[in-house]
């Protein structure tokens, strides 16, 4: 009876010693795919701050030539018919995707004047309304300044330098200064209920910037991506992580730093070496006296 129990307490020991070691191996596993997520995480940042970038300043003439084939190559049908030939026609074309396809078709019957842009598009090849920040007698920029309204609202504290000579530093549609530093007030990583001060900062972190988020309420951590959107990613999942469900799931970095507000892009621009920056495309102003570009109607597809 005795060594029945002896039988038993080897096998159970052998069992817990093997579970044991399966429980480490899912530990493991479990931190190396947290590890993955996060870097993934910062890429699909940077990624979707690329496909704005890409997608703001197409050449609008690549939609035209489309349109206009799919045009040439059904003028004598009726409209249905254009329709049902059109799919035939691209079906064994590389050039195009089923989505893409079909919004050619439905570009192709929508009336130019009712196509609208979409609503995150923008462009610098169309003037903006001029927005001034507030400067002292000297023509210096007053800081800590205001921008953005209501819980967009952005605390500018320092608007940095620009680094011209590292096409890292700065894209068609962004500058990134060296040195800025901005403040926004979001949901608390302590408190879903309370909100707390995160300071944005850009780094100089050698062949590319390194933007940093960290958090008042939470001292001793930071948040770094090569991209604004990036860091501000790691803010919200990190927000998701301590269970807060009222934070975003996506956030624009640039509206998030305070890069996106039309003064601030004003002061950039006017920074010694600012015109310097290769691939930036300068923001044109409509009241600008050495602009005499015109305004173009924002409902119209250019």
């Amino acid at each position: 009876m005795t060594e029945n129990y002896k039988e038993k307490y080897k096998k159970l020991k052998i069992e817990y010693i093997e579970g044991k070691k399966k429980r480490d191996f899912l530990r493991q596993l479990l931190s190396d795919t947290q590890s993955r997520c996060r870097t993934l995480n910062e890429e699909i940042g940077q990624l979707l701050d690329l496909i704005m970038e890409t997608h703001s300043y197409s050449d609008s003439t690549d939609t035209e030539s489309t349109i206009s084939t799919i045009s040439d190559t059904s003028d004598s049908d009726s409209s249905k018919e254009k329709n049902d030939n059109i799919p035939k026609k691209r079906k064994n074309s590389e050039k195009f995707n089923d989505s893409e396809l079909s919004k050619s078709i439905e570009d192709d019957s929508t009336p130019k004047k009712k196509r609208r842009k979409s609503g995150k598009r923008d462009t610098r090849a169309v003037a903006k309304p001029i927005k001034l920040l507030p400067r002292d007698k000297n023509n210096n920029l007053k800081l800590p300044v205001m921008v953005g309204k209501s819980n967009n609202e952005v605390k500018i504290i320092s608007i940095g330098k620009v680094i011209y000579d590292r096409e890292a530093y700065h894209s068609q549609r962004y500058i990134w200064p060296v040195g800025f530093e901005s403040q926004k007030e979001y949901i608390s990583m302590q408190d879903p209920k309370k909100r707390t001060i995160y300071t944005n900062r850009i780094l100089d972190g050698g062949e590319t910037p390194i933007f940093e988020v960290t958090a008042e309420d939470l001292p001793g951590k930071v948040f770094q991506a090569n991209s604004p959107s990036g860091a501000w990613k790691s803010v919200l999942n990190e927000l998701s992580v301590r269970g807060n469900t009222g934070s975003k799931t996506h956030a624009s970095g640039p509206d998030f730093f305070g890069l996106s507000d039309l003064g601030v892009t004003k002061v950039i621009q006017e920074l010694p070496n600012a015109d310097k920056c290769k691939r930036y495309y300068q923001q044109k102003w409509i009241n600008d006296e050495n602009d005499d570009i015109k305004v173009e109607d924002e409902q119209e597809d250019i």
